[in-house]
């Protein structure tokens, strides 16, 4: 005896992506890390202006590294950047194409 799974199909939304690619990608974080900085927050009742320290705290990012990504416009791992990604909430694509 089989049992069979009925699916309904469900009309899909398309998705929505802040950034294609790691060029995109990059650019927009670079963006969203100067505003961060200019910005202000309230920790323990105490304004506090955003810094890379701050940021590092909440991503778990070197500050050093943070430093030399947005002022120095250099390169990091993708795992760094995946991770202040999820911080903004930002929305990416990147594809891995095969060698030819």
């Amino acid at each position: 005896m089989t049992v069979e799974k009925l699916v309904t199909p469900v009309k899909s939304q398309p998705i929505k992506f802040d950034a294609i690619g790691i060029e995109q990608l990059e650019t927009l974080l670079r963006e969203r890390i100067s505003e961060y900085l200019q910005s202000r927050t309230t920790i323990n009742g105490r304004v506090r202006k955003g810094s890379y320290e701050l940021l590092s705290i909440a991503t778990g990012i070197s500050t050093s590294y943070l430093q030399q990504f947005n002022k120095n416009e250099r390169t990091i791992a993708v795992i760094c950047l995946n991770k202040l990604a999820c911080h903004f909430n930002i929305r990416y694509a990147i594809v891995n194409f095969p060698p030819e």
